[in-house]
């Protein structure tokens, strides 16, 4: 009885498969940019007001699109090692999904 609960909230919070691939398919779109140390197809991923923000730098908030754009050119002029985006996990919470995703730095 006790997988029961367990197996019903996973039910509740699935997300239609074509939503998934949806969801990999910008993922993997983003990875490419980055790779490609392209500052301005990675930061169209992000909204005009966006705010990003970096635990582990001391100015650790760009907000705005250009701003964003100017990070990550700093970013790929300075550290220009590759990186993998993997989707771990799907949620469904209320009407938003969240994406769970493992990220690695290639050195």
């Amino acid at each position: 009885m006790a997988l029961a609960a367990p197996a019903l909230a996973l039910e509740q919070n699935s997300v239609d498969p074509e939503i998934r691939q949806q969801i990999e398919a910008v993922t993997k779109r983003r990875e490419e940019a980055y790779n490609k140390h392209d500052a301005a197809a990675w930061s169209a991923f992000y909204t005009q007001d966006a705010i990003d923000v970096w635990s582990f730098e001391a100015e650790g908030v760009a907000v705005g699109l250009p701003a964003i754009v100017k990070r990550y050119e700093a970013e790929f002029a300075s550290y220009p090692a590759p990186q993998s985006l993997k989707i771990v996990r799907v949620y469904a919470i209320g009407n938003e999904i969240c994406a769970v995703m493992e990220y690695k730095h290639h050195m």
